[in-house]
C-alpha cells in the first residue's frame, strides 16, 4: 500500500447513531505534543478529559445531523464539541488517537473532499 499524505484539506466521515462526523487524520507529532501538554510533570498522571477535548477540536472538521433535543440541526461548532454525549466522544477521541497508518483504509473506504459533505 502506497503512503498517503496527511493534508488540512483531507475529510473522512463516521457514522454514529445517524449523525455523520467528519474529521481530518490528527499526525502522531500533534497527539504526541497534546500528550506532553497534558501530563502533568511531577506526577505522569495524564488529564485524558482536556486530552480528549483537544483531540477532537482538532481532528473533527464538521457534523451533520447532530440535532437539539426539539429536533433542530445544531451547526458544527468548536465551542459545542464539548456538549456531546459521552459515549459518541469516546468513539471520535478513540478514532482520533488511532495511529495514521490504520486510519489510512479509511481514506480508501471513505474518502469525501469537504465541497462535498452533504
Amino acid at each position: 500500500m502506497p503512503v498517503v499524505i496527511i493534508e488540512e484539506s483531507e475529510s473522512l466521515k463516521k457514522i454514529i447513531d445517524g449523525a455523520t462526523f467528519y474529521y481530518k487524520r490528527v499526525p502522531g507529532h500533534t497527539r504526541n505534543r497534546l500528550m506532553t501538554k497534558y501530563t502533568n510533570r511531577r506526577t505522569g498522571a495524564i488529564n485524558w478529559g482536556s486530552y480528549g477535548l483537544e483531540l477532537m477540536e482538532d481532528g473533527l472538521t464538521g457534523w451533520k445531523d447532530v440535532i437539539t433535543k426539539a429536533g433542530e440541526q445544531v451547526p458544527f461548532s468548536r465551542d459545542i464539541i464539548p456538549n456531546l454525549p459521552d459515549r459518541v466522544q469516546g468513539e471520535l477521541i478513540e478514532l482520533l488517537g488511532e495511529n495514521v497508518e490504520k486510519q489510512e483504509g479509511d481514506i480508501k473506504n471513505s474518502p469525501i473532499t469537504p465541497s462535498n459533505k452533504s
